[in-house]
This record gives structure tokens, sequence and C-alpha cells, in this order.
């Protein structure tokens, strides 16, 4: 379990954790290579780890989860792509998560996934104070999974841009969790893309009452008003 700033935890299932080479037998078993061999790759090495290292701004700025690939059979699963991603920020929080500007969450076809792993995303995602940008694909399934998804995004402080959506083809969904969010949120939206097939006006107008201070770009995709 890897602590966030103060009382906050996270608690990641790691069943196949990912086998890591200690850094002083990796140069050794380098040895062993023929000394053309070292000569490539003992520098990219270094520059590996050098850029790991201070890398990290850069590395975690714009974050894109991708769960639709996870399907695919030679891809590892939904579950453990929110996993290692939750496991990567804990393990060093005060400093990953502050690091990350932009968030894409894309979950077009659905999949079974577990609690545990929602709740402790939705921990990481509590903290990414400085996070400008959020993209959801399905977003009314997505934050609908369990309610700390509704509480971490309504709650995030810097939010300038938000683009939410729902699939084509399912004409009939509402946006109930969507809107609730929302209109929960108390950051300083700039931009909000909006692409729910059927929306109710109460829904539409109250978002738009609790963004109007500071809402400056409004794109409202295919809209039917129910």
């Amino acid at each position: 379990m890897a602590q966030i700033e103060g009382n906050i935890s996270c608690s990641v299932k790691q069943a196949n954790p990912i086998p890591i080479l200690n850094y002083d037998i990796l140069i050794y078993s380098m040895l062993f290579l023929t000394d053309s061999i070292q000569y490539d790759l003992l520098p990219m090495m270094q520059t590996c780890r050098v850029l790991y290292q201070a890398g990290i701004p850069l590395l975690v700025r714009r974050v894109e989860l991708d769960l639709d690939r996870c399907l695919d059979s030679n891809n590892p699963s939904q579950l453990q792509v929110l996993d290692s991603f939750s496991l990567f920020i804990c393990t060093d929080p005060t400093r990953r998560s502050l690091h990350v500007r932009e968030l894409y969450i894309s979950i077009k076809r659905r999949q079974n996934i577990d609690s545990q792993s929602i709740r402790a995303f939705a921990q990481v995602l509590k903290q990414f104070h400085n996070l400008i940008a959020l993209r959801i694909f399905d977003a009314e399934y997505w934050l609908g999974l369990d309610s700390s998804l509704e509480d971490a995004v309504s709650t995030l402080p810097n939010l300038r841009a938000i683009d939410v959506s729902s699939p084509k083809h399912d004409s009939e969904i509402n946006m109930t969790v969507t809107a609730r969010v929302l209109n929960r949120l108390t950051a300083p939206v700039r931009l909000l893309n909006l692409h729910c097939p059927s929306p109710s006006a109460q829904d539409l107008f109250g978002i738009l009452r609790n963004l109007a201070p500071t809402l400056e770009y409004l794109t409202i995709w295919k809209l039917t008003l129910t």
C-alpha cells in the first residue's frame, strides 16, 4: 500500500508484479556482451536512466488511458492498466501526481472492472491538483462505476477544459451522473465540449448555470433536448 498525502492511501492489487533488475547487476551483465554491443547499448542505458529520473514531468504531463485496446488478447486487461497506472503514481505521489496536466479516458467497449481498482484510481485522481484538461469517452458509464469517481472529478480544483461524450450508438442514454458531476464542479472551467444524444433540458441548464461565471467556449454535439 502506497501512501498519498497524509491519511489518503492507495491500495492497488499487484497480482503479476513487473520484474525489476538492479541497475548494478544489469551493468555487470553487460560485461559478458561483445565490445561492439556494449558500445551500442551502454550509452543508451545511461541516457534512459537519466531521462527517466529527470523526465517524469514530461512523461506524465499528458496521460491517455485507452482501455479499449485492453480487450485485445495481446494487451493487458483494463483492470491491469488501471492498477498499473495507479501504482505508478502512488510510488511517488507528491511528485508524479502534480505533473499531470491532461487526462484522456476511453472505455468504448465495456468490461467488468474490480471496484477496488476503481476506488484506488479515484484516490489517485483526487491528487491531480494541477490537472487542467479532462476528456472522458462514455462518461455516463465511466463515472457511474463508483461514486468515488464522481467525487474525484467534481473536486478537481484547476480544471479549465472538459470534454465528455457518450457512444453514438447509445441513443437512449441520459446524462444523469455526468450532469451531477458537472453541477458540482467548482473549478474555473473555460471550455466545455458536450456530446450526449439526449440530455434533459433541466440537466443542461443546470450545468450551464453552474459553469457560467467562467465558461468562455461551449460546444454541444448532436443535441436533442428531452
